[in-house]
């Protein structure tokens, strides 16, 4: 769904202290500007072509059972302060 969409991202797990997660990380290609357009529409309609109709609100239901927390936040990278 996410390179349909022509999104960044890159999924990664950690299990070895506290809880298990994982962490889905997608980068801004437009900065904070790709903020501005609501994609939760998109979203579902491109997941459910991909995975059959209805198939979002079943994970968004499997989302809700199996998970017990859910954190976002947003990290810009500022280049005058990197390293690279």
């Amino acid at each position: 769904m996410w390179e349909k969409l022509g999104l960044k991202v890159t999924v990664w797990s950690s299990f070895y202290s506290g809880e298990p997660r994982w962490v889905i990380a997608s980068r801004l290609p437009k900065g904070f500007v790709d903020l501005e357009q609501p994609m939760g529409k998109v979203i579902a309609t491109t997941y459910d072509e991909i995975a059959g109709p209805g198939a979002y609100g079943r994970y968004l239901d499997d989302l809700g059972q199996n998970i017990s927390r859910i954190d976002e936040e947003i990290i810009e990278l500022l280049p005058e302060l990197s390293s690279k």
